[in-house]
């Protein structure tokens, strides 16, 4: 239901949020046509385990999580020369670079606006994971420009920084917004369902017109082990549960962590 609103939120954003048309037609192309909303899903998720009664406060939360994501979306394609988004054209296909940069940066505007309102902890934590998004995204450009799948270690660590940390930071933040103890354990359950969630792209990905440049586990692990795309897809399948089990062994074990368990096996590749 709320995740519902989320979208529904996103959806409402007009030329008044982004000031002129040239800018709100690409900066919410891509709201109109939500994704899997996983973000949104584990902020309300994480409301529900540290047991909050008003879950509709955090409409505006998730909105901003949500938003500094698709941002990073846009960029994201830009860099990877990706022409295809939920779809249909990338917003930087159907627009522009230049206007889709602008974009990108007005989402992220857009994201603090709608997380100030929750206090300084909540803003600094979702600039410090858009930071290392970034830090993921130069490395994630690195190993790519090389030609060359990297190590499956150095992937991990892309895939930690580029993809996971706003997933880790989307289901802790109420617990740190709410001065809640469990904000460390939702965290980590984040990050390592994060990386499942990664490597089930990729397993999905794997051998799609995306290219051999694109870095997707398989690959890497094909390189590494030296073994056939079939044991690659069965060693990263195994990866993908051994990450959904690890997430879920962070919780801790009562009935309020019974949405998140559900919900991370919902992520691995069985």
């Amino acid at each position: 239901m709320q995740v519902e609103k989320t979208a529904v939120r996103l959806k409402s954003f007009s030329k008044r949020d982004f000031i002129e048309r040239e800018l709100d037609e690409p900066s919410r192309y891509l709201l109109v046509t939500p994704g899997k909303l996983l973000r949104p899903t584990l902020v309300f998720l994480g409301a529900e385990y540290i047991g909050s009664r008003n879950l509709g406060k955090y409409v505006g939360l998730a909105s901003s999580i949500e938003l500094l994501h698709v941002s990073s979306l846009i960029h994201d394609d830009i860099i990877d020369k990706d022409i295809k988004r939920r779809g249909k054209k990338a917003v930087h296909a159907k627009f522009g670079a230049e206007k889709a940069i602008l974009a990108g940066d007005a989402l992220i505007s857009k994201a603090i606006q709608e997380a100030t309102p929750y206090g300084s902890k909540v803003v600094d934590a979702i600039a410090k994971a858009a930071m290392k998004m970034c830090a993921g995204e130069v490395l994630d450009y690195k190993y790519q420009s090389y030609g060359d799948q990297p190590s499956i270690s150095n992937y991990l660590k892309v895939a930690r920084l580029k993809s996971t940390e706003l997933i880790g930071t989307a289901a802790a933040i109420p617990a740190l917004h709410a001065s809640n103890r469990s904000a460390g354990e939702l965290y980590r359950f984040g990050i390592e369902i994060g990386v499942a969630f990664q490597i089930r792209d990729d397993i999905q990905d794997f051998g799609s017109t995306k290219g051999g440049r694109r870095l997707n586990v398989v690959r890497c692990i094909m390189k590494e082990k030296n073994c056939s795309k079939e044991k690659s897809i069965d060693y990263a399948a195994s990866l993908n549960r051994n990450y959904v089990k690890s997430a879920i062994g962070k919780l801790k074990n009562n009935d309020k962590a019974s949405l998140l368990r559900d919900y991370a096996g919902m992520i691995g590749v069985w």
